[in-house]
């Protein structure tokens, strides 16, 4: 669904913008580059009621990040985020709940990308200073 890839680049920049305290540039401006591929977006039912209707979903996402920073170095992680919610007494998901639910578990894939980065870069300013 072509809504999702706007909701998982609007988490994008967002994320770029409050975890990193970065902004969107451009090519000739930028220190690093990244490189963004939603890998999947998965619904899937947990539980039911007694009528048989699903009443509890997780919603999972999966992206690719490729990072390119200036310095040449390279990183390809892959993350993933799920987010599990209600349709208590309605029997059709909202566009509104789906979307809600795949920005949540793309800002929490986003989370991860960066805990990954910030580790990669620790390492290497580990091993530089041996």
């Amino acid at each position: 669904e072509p809504e999702n890839s706007v909701l998982i680049k609007d988490a994008i920049n967002e994320a770029i913008y409050n975890r990193f305290r970065a902004k969107l540039t451009t090519k000739e401006e930028a220190n690093t580059f990244i490189k963004v591929k939603l890998k999947g977006v998965k619904l899937t039912p947990l539980s039911y009621d007694k009528n048989g209707y699903a009443v509890l979903y997780k919603n999972h996402v999966k992206i690719k990040f490729d990072v390119l920073a200036r310095n040449q170095k390279k990183y390809s992680i892959t993350s993933e985020g799920s987010y599990s919610f209600t349709i208590v007494g309605q029997s059709v998901i909202s566009d509104k709940k789906k979307f809600d639910a795949i920005k949540v578990a793309s800002s929490k894939a986003i989370d991860k990308f960066i805990s990954n980065i910030a580790y990669h870069g620790c390492i290497s300013e580990v091993k530089k200073s041996k």
